[in-house]
């Protein structure tokens, strides 16, 4: 073996640091290093005209950015429960991804994994304490040996933008490496796998952590192409064009422009005998529009999001259960996507809680994550419904609380531990009752 397996590794990382890159300037076109040769950047055949280098830039848009955003901003984690029988602190638990700001850093790490089709987080230690690193998958090189599903690498390297490894992470250590390539500090963490995270939303069964940028790249070419021919017909065929046959030769150049200019510029036109005037009709854009139009639809369809997220239509007359049957697919798709970000995101509190010497949570496999409910819903239609779920089906009211949308489990475990600091007079009556042994009310003290 090597005595600089990180160097081997790192080399092997170059393919897909030059994919990212591709994904980067197809999310937002012009965004990176001009000249890489994205493809959504060959809508006209790569021409090199003035006038087609500006209305591809024109045609080029961050439609698959806007893509990404829509189904990243809705995937919100906001704590981990337990089943009832398992004891120990949620809030240490959670204290690692608080800790390392992911409350507000994590819809980066949800977007970079949908768009390169996996994102890494580091689990290392800090002293008593886990600390949590994202990193993208330009960052990160990766040794899965001979199980490309397992949840742990066999090894993996931290590489800088430029593709310098940095860090070395063994089922035994962390490696730090200096810009020489030398292993400068090792820190022991001596949890048995290389604690490196990989959340991939659509990875297969084989292994293979497909990216929804490659997914939809080729529809999302075809859109760009349509909005292409569109401003084609904009800048060349939208407007009627002036036609005069039958003129004398005007003799010389200077007459000839003259002719040209009164003809063009007069609102009436008179001719001798044998003039004719007419006229070119513009290219009419309906066809275009129609094709623009189901193009954006084909491809919110193959992304499970409604057609309007992309294309800022608006909605009309659409009852409560036509629009909830329109985002009913974006849901499936968000579920599917949460359900895959979710073993890893516990795997990574399971290792803190490994570091932290948290034994009871290291091994607890019951934990689950609670995710925000991102649907548009008002206030007043929650709160309905989950009073008829209390008053009807006897679900006690508190277990209810967190399903209030914009309510957090912390701020609903908040609301629990006031109510039981400060319960009702009926409630603390019962307490009392209780409290008595007999079931027989307090003696009442004369005054």
């Amino acid at each position: 073996m090597s005595d600089r397996p990180w160097e081997k590794l790192a080399e092997d990382t170059a393919e897909k640091r030059w994919e990212a890159q591709q994904r980067q300037e197809d999310l937002v076109p012009g965004s990176t290093t001009p000249g890489i040769g994205a493809p959504l950047a060959t809508v006209d055949g790569g021409g090199k005209s003035a006038d087609q280098r500006r209305l591809r830039a024109l045609a080029l848009g961050p439609t698959l950015a806007l893509l990404v955003d829509t189904l990243g901003r809705q995937i919100i984690a906001d704590g981990v429960t337990r089943t009832a029988d398992q004891q120990g602190d949620l809030a240490a638990l959670w204290a690692p991804w608080e800790r390392a700001g992911m409350p507000t850093r994590q819809t980066a790490l949800w977007k970079a994994a949908l768009t390169d089709g996996e994102a890494f987080l580091l689990v290392a230690p800090n002293g008593p304490t886990a600390k949590l690193e994202a990193a993208s998958v330009a960052r990160v090189g990766v040794d899965w040996g001979d199980d490309p599903t397992a949840d742990w690498p066999a090894c993996a390297v931290f590489l800088t933008k430029g593709g310098r490894p940095t860090l070395y992470v063994t089922d035994q250590d962390l490696i730090r490496i200096d810009r020489a390539s030398n292993p400068y500090e090792v820190v022991h963490h001596g949890l048995g796998y290389a604690p490196v995270c990989r959340f991939a939303p659509y990875l297969s069964i084989d292994g293979d952590a497909e990216s929804l940028v490659d997914r939809l790249r080729i529809p999302a070419r075809r859109y760009i192409k349509t909005v292409h021919d569109r401003l084609l017909i904009q800048h060349s065929n939208s407007w009627r064009v002036k036609t005069v046959t039958g003129l004398d030769d005007p003799g010389s150049l200077e007459d000839a422009e003259r002719m040209k200019a009164h003809l063009s510029t007069s609102s009436i036109l008179t001719g001798g005998d044998g003039v004719q005037f007419g006229s070119l009709p513009e290219t009419s854009m309906q066809s275009v529009l129609d094709a623009e139009r189901a193009d954006l639809g084909t491809l919110a369809a193959l992304a499970s999001v409604p057609s309007w997220s992309l294309s800022g239509s608006q909605l009309v007359n659409l009852s409560a259960d036509a629009l909830a049957e329109a985002k009913s697919a974006e849901r499936a798709h968000i579920t599917s996507i949460q359900r895959a970000l979710g073993r890893p995101l516990l795997n990574a509190l399971r290792a803190s809680a490994q570091i932290e010497r948290r034994v009871t949570d290291a091994n607890d496999y019951t934990l689950r994550v609670d995710w925000r409910d991102t649907e548009a819903r008002s206030l007043s239609q929650a709160a309905d419904a989950l009073g008829k779920l209390s008053q009807s089906l006897g679900v006690p009211a508190q277990l209810l609380w967190q399903r209030i949308p914009g309510v957090s489990p912390a701020e609903a475990q908040e609301w629990q531990e006031y109510a039981d600091a400060h319960p009702s007079e009926l409630e603390a009556y019962a307490r009392a009752l209780t409290a008595d042994g007999e079931g027989t009310p307090p003696p009442v003290e004369e005054s």
